[in-house]
């Protein structure tokens, strides 16, 4: 064997055994982590990821009256972007780009197929017990498509050049935001309402996402600086979108403030659905949200509410150990149910959810 061949085996050895380290060491610093997702106020069901490693998912539905417990799924899948059937009798997530459809009376999930070559489906939305709706990609660009679960695929809404992300239908209505590319470096904002000529508010080269229309006149959406660091932590805008007459207005109503390492591949902290789980959440005429902008060395995520009828902020978490961390709550039966990171290696403590009293009765979208 030539020198060149054993040197090329000697790197290999030393690469996998590196490799093999680091796997490791990075299973040992791994942060194990438990948090609602969606909520069935029918059966009393919330639904729940446990975090184990960043490659490993799984899903627990918890009865937040008898605090009985169950898997919602087999280990082999890696659920997220959870959405509930109306029928409350099924659930879709995405497996690895796929999205599925899970029964309670089947044993395992059914595969959604689509008949267009479409990838990257980003959460879906169910307008009935057979039909839904999502922004996935096309070629080269992001458009809205409506799918029934025969495989009936139909376009809602695509633009040359453009990405259609966010969409919300509220009945007939379609609103979603547009991001236009001027180039390799910035983009433009606008949300856009189908039924309207022209965008109904253009934001610029300033960032937004995560659109939620509360109804027709009404919504929600996230601001962001698009110069994120990766060693700094990440401060959102929360924005109020109404229609006034003919004219629709945003009105920011407070920040939020996320630690990096929640949001970045290579940390320890990751979260494998990134900031999906500390976005802000509606009940009744409340938002609770998440920040740590106010809190000590460590950066802990605390939970708030925002009151949008005085506009005032309450603190109702106080966390202050190093990794301590709150997630966005779940609201049912006068109680908040919130999670996070998981502290200790307690097996009975790391499949249920914190609690609190917050005075009135509401389910939470």
């Amino acid at each position: 064997m030539g020198y060149i061949a054993l040197l090329y085996i000697k790197n290999l050895l030393r690469y996998l055994i590196w490799s093999i380290v680091l796997l490791d060491s990075c299973q040992i610093k791994a942060i194990e982590f438990v948090y609602p997702v969606a909520l069935s106020d029918i059966d009393s069901l919330i639904y729940m990821i446990y975090q184990k490693s960043l490659t490993h998912l799984e899903l627990w539905l918890w009865n937040y009256k008898t605090h009985a417990i169950r898997s919602g799924l087999a280990e082999q899948y890696t659920p997220a972007s959870i959405s509930i059937v109306p029928n409350k009798q099924c659930f879709s997530f995405i497996d690895n780009g796929l999205v599925k459809v899970q029964s309670r009376y089947e044993p395992s999930p059914v595969l959604l197929t689509v008949s267009s070559p479409i990838y990257n489906i980003t959460r879906v939305h169910w307008l009935t017990d057979t039909c839904c709706y999502f922004s996935a990609k096309e070629r080269n660009c992001y458009g809205v498509y409506q799918l029934n679960i025969n495989g009936k695929l139909t376009c809602l809404a695509r633009k040359s050049g453009a990405d259609c992300l966010y969409p919300q239908k509220i009945n007939d209505n379609l609103f979603y935001i547009l991001r236009s590319r001027e180039d390799n470096f910035s983009a433009n904002f606008k949300i856009v309402h189908d039924l309207e000529d022209s965008p109904i508010l253009n934001f610029g080269s300033n960032s937004i996402a995560f659109l939620y229309m509360e109804s027709e006149n009404q919504g929600f959406f996230v601001e962001y600086s698009h110069e994120i660091r990766k060693e700094s932590p990440v401060t959102f805008w929360y924005h109020r979108l109404v229609i006034h007459g003919d004219t629709w207005q945003s009105y920011p109503l407070f920040s939020f403030t996320i630690p990096s390492g929640f949001l970045f591949f290579d940390h320890d902290m990751r979260l494998y659905e990134s900031i999906l789980p500390l976005l802000p959440r509606h009940a009744q005429n409340n938002i609770y949200f998440v920040d740590c902008a106010g809190s000590s060395q460590n950066l802990n995520l605390n939970i708030f509410r925002y009151d949008l009828a005085s506009e005032k902020i309450q603190q109702l978490t106080f966390a202050c150990r190093e990794n301590e961390h709150y997630f966005a709550p779940l609201i049912a039966d006068r109680t908040m149910f919130y999670g996070g990171t998981l502290l200790d290696d307690k097996c009975s403590d790391k499949i249920s959810l914190f609690q609190m009293d917050v005075g009135y009765t509401d389910s939470l979208v």
